[in-house]
């Protein structure tokens, strides 16, 4: 039978993903399938866009933090405190 989308290993190597984090993904319905399970690789990519927020995606890449980037995350909080100030 031959597939209509891409495996997990194909989907990860063309996103930049590691195997367990499209297995997640397909996991929480980030995914988009076809019915032979495969994976719709533009369909998915829209859809995993749409759904990830792009604050935890700076952070998990090692991006601005509150520690890193205090004046943003005070007007972020808006109480006129930077996270992370120490005196």
């Amino acid at each position: 039978m031959v597939m209509k989308g891409v495996s997990e290993r194909a989907y990860a190597a063309k996103s930049g993903l590691s195997r367990g984090a499209v297995q997640k993904a397909r996991k929480t319905g980030r995914l988009v399938l076809y019915p032979d399970g495969s994976i719709n690789a533009s369909g998915s990519d829209a859809r995993r866009n749409a759904m990830t927020d792009p604050d935890q995606q700076m952070r998990a890449r090692g991006g601005w933090s509150c520690r890193r980037a205090s004046a943003r995350c005070a007007v972020r909080r808006g109480d006129g405190a930077a996270a992370g100030y120490r005196d």
